[in-house]
């Protein structure tokens, strides 16, 4: 059975083309199998189990980004991929280079979720129908909170480099970490004109 790399990522450009088109044809090209929502989450698949593979995937590469911290399903992924534990051995991060990865920022994205717990909060007080999505919406930030602090210092306390370091050689980096082939015969690297 072929290993499998998950890919953590929001959906923007440039990052989703990166992804798709650079990081996963490289990783498959090693012997392993990228594994992305788009390509192995079917027609009425569920998300929810999806994202329950990445939590526990022995090995994720995240593509951290401004947009990703905001957004509600990929930090349920990084809360997930915490929950789990072992983050040393299983995530590999990589910084597209869109924000500052300190204090203030951290700062920044505490109030943004704080801000987003306390208008489901008011939702579920104030109303007595539809609340489901609210309140899988609720258990869903309580996961994010509860974890966030671990991934932000597993982050911080960990030597990740940015996206132009780490795709060098079609992310020759990555792929030695994972054990995997590092020459890539026939495949056209990535290059500055293409980021």
């Amino acid at each position: 059975m072929c290993k499998r790399v998950y890919v953590s990522y929001r959906w923007q450009e440039p990052i989703e083309g990166i992804t798709r088109n650079w990081l996963v044809p490289s990783i498959n090209a090693t012997g392993f199998r990228c594994v992305i929502d788009v390509k192995d989450c079917a027609y009425k698949g569920r998300i929810d189990k999806f994202e329950e593979e990445i939590g526990s995937a022995e090995r994720i590469v995240i593509m951290l980004s401004q947009q990703f911290y905001y957004s509600d399903q990929c930090m349920y992924e990084a809360a997930l991929i915490t929950k789990n534990d072992n983050l040393d051995r299983r995530l590999f991060p990589v910084n597209i280079g869109d924000y500052q990865h300190n204090n203030a920022f951290y700062h920044r994205l505490l109030e943004h979720w704080d801000e987003e717990e306390r208008i489901v909060s008011e939702y579920l007080k104030t109303h007595d129908y539809g609340l489901e999505p609210f309140q899988e919406k609720m258990n869903r930030l309580n996961l994010i909170k509860e974890n966030i602090g671990k991934f932000w210092s597993h982050i911080s306390n960990e030597n990740f480099l940015n996206f132009s370091a780490v795709s060098e050689n079609n992310f020759k980096m990555i792929r030695d970490l994972f054990g995997g082939v590092t020459q890539v015969a026939g495949f056209t690297p990535v290059t500055e004109k293409d980021v």
